[in-house]
């Protein structure tokens, strides 16, 4: 199936890169669903959907299409802390999720990646065949460095695969 090849793994980067993580590029200026938050990416014959709904604790969806038929697809659910200002949690997030993306993931962050005093991590498992696109589910952290990552300030569950 093209959908586990490396153009759908790079193309998904890329869209990663070009959205939400890339700083809010390609963000739809009237989302089609109120109060909401979307963007989008197109490519080739590619196009990228990502719609969330909340701020500090939220959730969401990312599909891909493929000549306009939905091919594959990712749910998300998570929150950051109280005592963290959104400013800092979400844009160490943004930083994380984009070296996952320059590194070669395809999903989502790297499985770890530190800057300053926090650390992201990332730990995903797939469910079918060999390829962890096809069917998956993850949990994403990110920690302060102290007392040896105990200090949680994030955490996102994600699952999702191919669409047939």
């Amino acid at each position: 199936m093209f959908f586990i090849e490396a153009e759908f793994r790079d193309f998904l980067r890329k869209a990663h890169a070009s959205t939400y993580a890339g700083g809010d590029k390609n963000r739809l200026p009237a989302p089609s669903r109120p109060g909401s938050t979307e963007y989008q990416y197109g490519e080739g014959e590619f196009l990228y959907h990502d719609v969330y709904f909340g701020s500090r604790d939220f959730i969401g969806q990312e599909v891909v299409y493929h000549y306009g038929i939905p091919v594959w697809a990712m749910n998300y659910h998570g929150c950051l802390a109280p005592q963290v200002e959104k400013s800092v949690g979400f844009v160490f997030l943004r930083k994380a999720l984009l070296a996952g993306a320059e590194s070669g993931e395809a999903l989502r962050g790297p499985k770890e990646w530190i800057e300053g005093e926090f650390v992201y991590t990332c730990d995903y498992e797939g469910h079918h065949f060999t390829d962890d696109l096809f069917s998956f589910n993850g949990q994403e952290n990110i920690y302060r460095k102290t007392n040896n990552y105990h200090g949680g300030i994030y955490r996102c569950y994600f699952h999702g695969g191919v669409i047939s």
